[in-house]
């Protein structure tokens, strides 16, 4: 199950992170890439993200490490045009929506539902948002593409 070269270059991002769980298990990270639903972990990804962590952990045993792994995986909508679908859908009165965030929900989706919100009630509530800035916001519908994240 290898990771072809050219998804390697352009749609495969390893990253570092390394956090704790409740019961006390290392929690390492992550990846991102665009594999439409598939949900299933990929061998060659968690190796790519253990030797990734090895610089930050010298004491890890990445050998172990890979035997012991426990892999999640989740999906995370992406828009085609990669950013946040927020606003209006033509021809839908009076729907709205607000998705499509993939690894940046936690980031966006404040100031994308402060949007959504201002447009609901009819308010411009912020002085940081004007209508040229609210456009580049909007991208064109269509149907998002999970972005599969993988972390140890």
């Amino acid at each position: 199950m290898g990771v072809p070269a050219a998804a390697a270059a352009s749609e495969l991002d390893i990253t570092f992170t390394a956090t704790s769980a409740a019961n006390g298990d290392l929690l390492l990270g992550s990846s991102r890439d665009v594999s439409g639903y598939d949900a299933s972990a990929n061998g060659d990804i968690v190796s790519l993200i253990l030797q990734r962590a090895a610089p930050f952990l010298p004491a890890l045993d990445i050998s172990a490490a890979a035997a012991a792994a426990i892999v999640r995986v989740g999906l995370r909508p992406q828009s085609s045009g990669g950013l946040p679908l927020v606003g209006s859908v033509p021809g839908v009165g009076g729907l709205l929506v607000n998705a499509g965030h993939s690894g940046s929900g936690l980031l966006l989706s404040p100031i994308t539902s402060a949007v959504v919100l201002q447009a609901l009630t009819g308010t411009t509530g912020s002085d940081h948002l004007t209508p040229a800035e609210l456009a580049k916001l909007a991208v064109p519908l269509a149907p998002p593409r999970p972005v599969r994240s993988q972390a140890h």
